[in-house]
């Protein structure tokens, strides 16, 4: 500020929110986000406090409202532009010499860990005189901006297969019905359908569901991430998706309702897409740990490319909903033998049945072999050791791993969920 304006006094508005849809990118344009904006503005507020009336002041209540006007508005590509409307805006209200803009984007899709995006700019009213040209040149170069960013929207050729292996990466998941043996059918569905080649599989999670605000509840999911190559085309891959959701019984009727099954196609290979119909890579893997968490269990070193992405591992431990993940297990694919059950525990008094999303283990009749039982208690005890291994023996990968919920229905020893030594 000049001499001048520090000699002013100043109101300040701090921290005015909204939600708006301003970025370059598809899903920004789509989805929104928040934006916060400060505003401080230099004025002489003498003839207001001798007067005491609101007419010899800026009224900061109708300020707040066009600022938020602005965030929720018509959507700008940059918010350098997004500050310069909001400046103009607050210096043409009479009594303000000067204003200093910032613009708040927390949730910016930079890549990388970190805690705000800013972009600040000064406007004062000697730049309104005719021998001070900034303003409008300004004004004029956010004009283009649309057109300026076609070239950013060229579509990749999403028909064509790959003259080599693609890698990629499948996201599964479901909350109902039977969702280990659908999930189960659907890898083997992967392993042998032309053009892919199923090279890992995650561990099996079972997650919270993540919901619209005020939503019904729902069952817990059960996820798991699957890593392959590919010479398909991309739209090839989307359809094998999606057949294999409608063989599966997946309804379409409801976007964040319960279902039989999701297959999502996360990434392939580094090709970016802005496609409605097939966004590359998923434009929310990196705030999912539903997929983040299994995906790095299967490749720890594994990368997130595009907006938003990073070392998956470090997007998997600040995603949001990284506390609904409730456990891992990491034999889900094979097939439990049977546990011998004791007689007295056959009966109208047996356990109830776990909760819905829960696989059920087979049981049978009492064993006469001591052998036999041995042989299962064995087994059983190496799976429980699989089991904690990776709940301690990797705790620096897996620190946010929780406990199960207090008051759930018990899950059986090869389900037990991971604990982690506090």
């Amino acid at each position: 500020m000049t001499g001048t304006e520090a000699a002013l006094d100043e109101i300040r508005l701090l921290g005015v929110g909204g939600v708006g849809r301003h970025g370059v990118f598809p899903e920004e344009r789509r989805e929104g986000q928040t934006f916060l904006v400060d505003v401080v503005m230099a004025v002489d507020t003498r003839a207001a406090a001798a007067s005491d009336d609101l007419a010899h002041t800026v009224d900061y209540a109708a300020a707040a409202r066009e600022i938020v006007d602005f965030i929720e508005g018509e959507p700008v590509n940059l918010i350098e532009t997004l500050a310069n409307q909001i400046a103009e805006a607050m210096l043409s209200r009479p009594g303000v010499r000067s204003v200093d803009v910032t613009v708040h984007k927390p949730e910016a899709p930079v890549g990388v860990p970190y805690a705000d995006v800013q972009v600040h700019v000064r406007r004062s009213i000697d730049r309104q005189d005719p021998d001070a040209p900034a303003p409008e040149p300004a004004i004029a170069r956010a004009e283009p901006a649309p057109a300026r960013a076609e070239p950013e929207h060229a579509q990749p050729d999403l028909d064509t297969a790959p003259e080599q292996p693609v890698p990629v990466v499948l996201a599964l998941g479901g909350n109902v019905g039977d969702v280990r043996t659908t999930l189960r059918g659907v890898i083997a569905d992967l392993t042998s359908a032309d053009g892919l080649t199923v090279e890992e599989v995650s561990p099996l999670a079972r997650t919270s569901a993540v919901l619209q605000p005020d939503a019904v509840a729902q069952p817990d999911y059960l996820n798991a991430v699957v890593l392959a190559t590919t010479t398909l085309a991309p739209r090839e891959l989307l359809e094998l998706a999606h057949h294999l959701e409608g063989t599966y019984g997946r309804q379409r009727t409801q976007r964040w309702g319960e279902r039989t099954l999701d297959v999502d196609l996360i990434v392939y290979g580094t090709l970016t897409s802005t496609d409605p119909e097939l966004t590359l890579p998923h434009p929310r893997a990196n705030e999912r740990a539903f997929v983040l968490v299994p995906w790095a269990q299967a490749d720890p070193d594994a990368f997130l490319p595009g907006l938003g992405g990073g070392p998956v591992a470090t997007l998997a431990e600040t995603a949001p909903d990284r506390t609904g993940v409730r456990w891992l297990a990491l034999d889900w694919l094979e097939d439990p033998a049977p546990r011998p059950v004791p007689a007295a525990a056959v009966s109208a008094s047996s356990p109830p049945s776990p909760p819905d999303g829960v696989p059920h283990l087979p049981q049978e009749a009492p064993v006469e072999s001591e052998d036999h039982a041995e042989q299962e208690d064995h087994a059983e005890q190496e799976d429980l050791e699989d089991l904690e291994l990776l709940a301690h023996g990797d705790e620096d990968v897996l620190p946010w791993v929780r406990n199960e919920p207090a008051g759930e229905a018990p899950i059986a020893p090869r389900w037990q969920p991971l604990h982690r030594d506090e």
